[in-house]
């Protein structure tokens, strides 16, 4: 009866431990002028201290006639990490981050800046998505939209 019981207990606290695969992963919506810098956040959703989150990777493919890659710039999830995006392929951003304890929480794990070049609607597309060495199966690749026109600058 005791082996019994203390399997079930196994059973039931594995039920409550989160699986890291079950974060949420959401690149965004964005709309943009030609001429504008497209901000593309990298959020991920529902972080919890005992999935012991301390990295993620991923590759994100995007159209190069639509936009052009400039840079990154760290989220407020892995704040003080060594990060790192290498964008120097075209059509390809190549990024990993790592920290030295757990994260935990909901927020931006990476901003990766883009020139809108031409108008047109364009899916770009995560790819590799990991957190540590789980691959992510829960990803909503970003979407941008570019309309016609130049991005204007006021006069002070």
């Amino acid at each position: 009866m005791k082996k019994y019981l203390l399997i079930m207990l196994l059973l039931a606290g594995s039920l409550l431990v989160a699986d890291i695969r079950d974060i949420a992963i959401d690149g965004g919506q964005y709309t943009a002028l030609v001429g504008d810098t497209v901000r593309v956040y990298v959020n991920a959703m529902d972080i919890t201290k005992d999935m012991s989150v301390i990295a993620f990777q991923f590759d994100l493919y995007y159209n190069q006639e639509n936009l052009q890659y400039i840079t990154h710039k760290q989220g407020d999830l892995f704040e003080n990490a060594m990060l790192m995006a290498n964008g120097d392929n075209d059509g390809l951003v190549k990024v990993a981050c790592s920290h030295w304890q757990p994260q935990e929480g909901s927020g931006t794990l990476v901003e990766l800046l883009f020139m809108a070049k031409a108008p047109g609607e364009t899916n770009l597309q995560f790819d590799k998505f990991k957190m540590n060495s789980s691959a992510m199966t829960n990803i909503y690749d970003p979407k941008v939209k570019i309309l016609s026109g130049s991005a204007t600058k006021s006069k002070d």
